[in-house]
């Protein structure tokens, strides 16, 4: 896909018509976290706030990397939810995370 400054009508057309369809499935459907149920964002500020940070260990073949939370309550949710249940709208608060 082209830079922002550099798209397509036909592009520009694609991102409006998803927004839009993506605002009125938030006014249908608004997002409730996967952590305690409150309604507003996938993933509140105060389940973010009460991550627990991952153990430290040592893979040598993932050198490098890093966990930013343990793989328990909303994270779990979250990602059981983007990967089992298709929830694609849980891949932009999980990306921030990183």
């Amino acid at each position: 896909m082209p830079s922002p400054g550099r798209l397509s009508f036909e592009d520009r057309w694609q991102l409006l018509a998803r927004q839009v369809f993506t605002t009125a499935l938030d006014l249908v459907f608004p997002p409730v976290c996967v952590g305690c149920e409150r309604v507003g964002s996938f993933l509140c500020e105060r389940c973010i706030a009460a991550l627990k940070p991952a153990r430290e260990r040592y893979v040598p073949e993932l050198e490098g990397i890093q966990v930013r939370a343990s793989f328990e309550g909303a994270v779990r949710e979250a990602l059981h939810g983007l990967k089992y249940e298709r929830q694609r709208r849980l891949a932009e608060p999980l990306g921030k995370l990183l």
